[in-house]
């Protein structure tokens, strides 16, 4: 699904049950949001079979989706 973070267009995957949404560290670099170090780092497991070791997160970023503004 197509959707913008700070007038970037981008490509969202929608993650069922997720509790948080997850952006590509180039894509938090090029928009230039501030990431946070974790005291520890988290295992993401995706839906589509995938996992990924978090060291970083961003305490706030809201994106549009289909003229929608979701924090």
């Amino acid at each position: 699904m197509d959707g913008k973070l700070f007038d970037q267009v981008i490509y969202i995957l929608i993650e069922p049950r997720s509790n948080y949404s997850y952006l590509r560290p180039n894509l938090v670099d090029k928009c230039g949001l501030s990431k946070e170090l974790l005291a520890k780092s988290w295992l993401v497991y995706f839906s589509i079979g995938t996992k990924k070791q978090v060291h970083h997160w961003v305490r706030a970023c809201a994106f549009v989706l289909n003229g929608i503004c979701l924090p």
